[in-house]
Formats: C-alpha cells, structure tokens, sequence
C-alpha cells in the first residue's frame, strides 16, 4: 500500500517511533524508503531521549517532553494537541509527547509545499533535508538526520534547481511459470524535467537469485512522458527466483532510489504431477473474540501424499462444550484450503473439537499431520482443548494525558466484582476504587466507564507523571499506562 501510493504522487510522511530506551529496533512503516521519516527533538532544539534513531531517519521536529518545563510556563514542555473526549465527541486540547507529535509538523510542511506547486515525493523530502538545520554532526547523521526541519526556509528554498528523474513506475510478470518459458516482464517508466525533450536511458535486467544479468536495453523517452516496454526472461529449473530491473541514472539525476523495481516468479516443473490416493490434513485455530462471547475458526489445509492440494474434499469436526456435541463440515476449495467456525461460546467456555475424518470419493484419510514442532495439547481421544480467553478486557484511559480526571474503560464477559488500583512508577498503591460486583458488557463510555480524579488515596492531588492502572476482576487482571500532565 505505501509503494502503491508512493508511484502515484502521494507524500507520506511517518514518525520513527519512541523505542531508543528499549533497544532501538527499526519501526514500520517509518523504515520504508518510500516514507519521510521523522524524528522528535525537546526544548533547545535536542534530540529526544526516546525518539529512534537510524539510516532511514530523514529529519527531525518539535515531538516535546511532558515530564519536563524547561521554558518555565507552568506546563510540561509537550506538544499541545486537539483530541476527542470519550464518547461526547467534544474536542479538547492536551499536551502529549512523541514523534508521533513531530510527524504533523513535516505533514504541514510538505502540504504548504504542495500548495505552491511542488507536488513530488521525492522533491519535497530534498526540500525539507535541504533546507533543516544541523543539530548533530555536519550534514546528515543516524541521531538527527538532516537536522530541525524549518518550514519558512522550505518555503522560500531559492536554489530551485529542479533535477531530472527518470522512475520505473511499475515492473509486472507472471507469478509462476514452467521450466523453459518465456517470460514477459512488463516495466512502466516515468520521465520527469529532462534537460532536454528526449533522452536515452539503460535498462539492465538481471536474475537477483544468481546475481546472473538477464538483458539489457537502450530506450529513447520524451520530457514528461511515461513509456511502457517488455523485456524476456527464459525460466530455468524449477525454484524461486526474484529478477530485478534496474533504470542507470541520467546526467543530473539525483533521485535514484525509483530507478529499481522487482518481481518474484516461481519455476514450478512442466510434467504432470501423479495423481495420489491420500489425504493428508493441517489445522491452524484462530480465536475472534467479541463482548461477552467468543468463536473458533478453524483452517484446514488438505493434501494428497505428493503434497498437491485436493479440492471438494468434506472436512468434519465435531464441537464439545457444557455436555453438547455440534457437528460442522466444509468443504476444499482448490487450494486444499476449507474453513470451519464455530458456534459462539460465552466468555469463560472453553469447549474441545474433534478431528472426525477428511473425505473424498476414491481417496483415503490418512490423519493430520503437525503444522509445527510444538503439538497442540489433546485429550486421550483425539480431542482438541482451546482454553477460553480471558473475560476482561482494559481499554486506553480517556483522556490521556490528561488533568485533572480521566476515564478508564473496560468490558467483562463474566459477572465479577471490580476493582481498580492505581500503581506510580515504583510500585506504591497510590489509590484504590472498589466499584463493587458488575454484569457482563460493555464499560467505555463515561456514562459507565471509571471515572478516577487524579487524587491519590489521602485526597491530595497526584503529581505530574506516569502511573499504572490495574483492573482486577475476580481472579483476572490487566494494566495500563497512563499519565498526569500539569
């Protein structure tokens, strides 16, 4: 979807994320080349201690610091916000921190460059990068990128020397082929400010899998023109391949991060596969959760012993729960694949199916066989248990931060008494609210949710900070985070 919409003239602009403290791993979609990706800085102009950092940073903006007031307003030093309030839908305003408070600033940025004409991806990133102050080293660095973006000096960026780009928009081919083919391989191109009417460009084609070159091209394109051609590629032996074409940069070009493109083809043999006799059968569960009420899908793949998939064969599974016995069946699609649901169980059932037989006239069931290493736990008879979920479920405080109250809501799928403590940052119980004994439903409006009045247990107003919020429900529990902003 990003390439997608990235070869169609839409800017994206992503924030890196607020993993430095937890070892700094690469965030999507923020990593993608496609992307402007985004860092935040603090007060001063730094680098925030929890905005990521790495080789697809571009630049940085105001992403703030709640816990701190370094300009000595009264108010922590993040990013002020609009936000909805709950279920009134009225809109509020609150100070938050983040890249993902940095991000709109680029996002004004690039739509103020758009609106004086300068619609390009890739020219808009070189505008911002261009036109940001360092805040590291000299030039671009892993920390901070290009530096602190300034929308005045993009703006008003006078060194507009529009450079010529030539894209490979689009690269298509079949996804399967047989040994000996010839395979079409159909490449879109784009040509945008050449220096002249009409250029020439090289083509390379080559096999990534072998590191092998396929074909070359030379190919005339016209200024502001898009170009279609279909190079060839002769499929060898039966495997995975992944071929990639490639555009050589023009004179002048300094995008080139679009002169690629690449394709996945598989090789599948030419000879008639033999037909088999037996059926063998995979399962994988997955659990769709609702309100008070929960569901089993099951997916069965079906294959005969030479592992081709077998269609219109009847899978039957059998369904125990509470002493009731459920019989379902479906039926192979010609993938081998069929899909089974269950009946709704209430939250706390945790009901057991049987794996009964796979049918299809002139063939014999030969069992399942394990999807992986790990089995799933059965009972003497053959039997499936699927422990149900647990019958709570802890939504995100409203707002959040907030000052002075805020709202914690919440759905049970069991009658339970309940309980909610709030925790600070070392552990201490700051405050409990015994709400008492509750039916099963929802609990996320304000008219229903729990309201807590950022007062700890003595009456006092809490500090600014981070808290911990638990929901206890009978013998079932979960928590959050929350945070008091002042």
């Amino acid at each position: 979807a990003i390439r997608y919409a990235y070869q169609r003239g839409v800017t994206i602009v992503t924030a890196m994320g607020n993993e430095y403290a937890r070892g700094n791993p690469v965030i999507y979609p923020a990593a993608y080349e496609e992307c402007i990706a985004v860092g935040a800085t603090i007060y001063g102009a730094k680098r925030a201690e929890y905005s990521s950092t790495g080789s697809h940073l571009d630049v940085m903006a105001p992403g703030g610091n709640t816990s701190s007031d370094e300009n000595r307003d009264g108010y922590g030093d993040g990013i002020l916000q609009q936000t909805i309030s709950g279920s009134s839908y009225r809109p509020l305003f609150y100070y938050a921190e983040g890249t993902s408070m940095a991000a709109p600033h680029v996002s004004g940025i690039a739509a103020l460059l758009i609106s004086h004409g300068i619609t390009e991806p890739e020219r808009i990133r070189e505008i911002l990068m261009a036109t940001s102050h360092d805040l590291g080293r000299s030039g671009w660095d892993s920390d901070t990128g290009a530096g602190l973006v300034d929308a005045y000096a993009a703006l008003t960026y006078t060194p507009y020397t529009v450079n010529p780009d030539v894209e490979l928009v689009e690269m298509q081919a079949p996804a399967e082929a047989t040994k000996g083919q010839k395979v079409p391989i159909s490449l879109t191109i784009r040509a945008r400010n050449l220096p002249s009417s009409q250029v020439s460009i090289q083509i390379e084609l080559q096999d990534e899998s072998s590191n092998t070159p396929i074909e070359s091209r030379r190919l005339w394109i016209n200024e502001q023109s898009t170009l279609q051609t279909q190079m060839e590629w002769i499929a060898p032996q039966a495997g995975n391949y992944t071929l990639q074409a490639t555009i050589q940069a023009i004179p002048g070009e300094v995008t080139t991060r679009n002169n690629k493109a690449s394709v996945h083809i598989q090789v599948v043999p030419d000879q008639v596969t033999a037909q088999g006799t037996s059926l063998y059968a995979s399962i994988q569960q997955k659990s769709i959760i609702k309100d008070d009420y929960w569901e089993i899908l099951l997916l069965i793949h079906v294959n005969d012993e030479f592992q081709q998939p077998v269609s219109t064969a009847r899978v039957v599974i059998d369904w125990s729960y509470n002493g009731k016995i459920e019989r379902t069946t479906g039926l192979t699609d010609s993938s081998g694949k069929a899909q089974i649901q269950s009946s709704r169980f209430p939250r706390w059932v945790s009901p057991t199916y049987y794996k009964r037989a796979v049918i299809k006239e002139g063939y014999r069931f030969a069992g399942y066989v394990s999807t992986s290493a790990k089995s799933l736990p059965t009972h003497p008879d053959g039997g499936v248990s699927v422990r149900a979920p647990d019958p709570i479920d802890l939504g995100a405080n409203y707002p959040n931060p907030f000052n002075p109250e805020t709202w914690i809501p919440f759905r049970l799928g069991v009658t339970a008494a309940v309980v909610i403590e709030i925790y600070d940052t070392v552990g201490i119980l700051v405050r409990r609210l015994d709400i008492g004994t509750l039916a099963p439903g929802r609990y996320d409006s304000r008219e229903r949710a729990i309201r807590w009045d950022g007062r700890d247990h003595l009456g006092q107003q809490v500090a600014s900070g981070v808290y911990y919020y638990t929901l206890r429900a009978g013998p079932y529990h979960a928590t959050r985070r929350l945070v008091v902003a002042k």
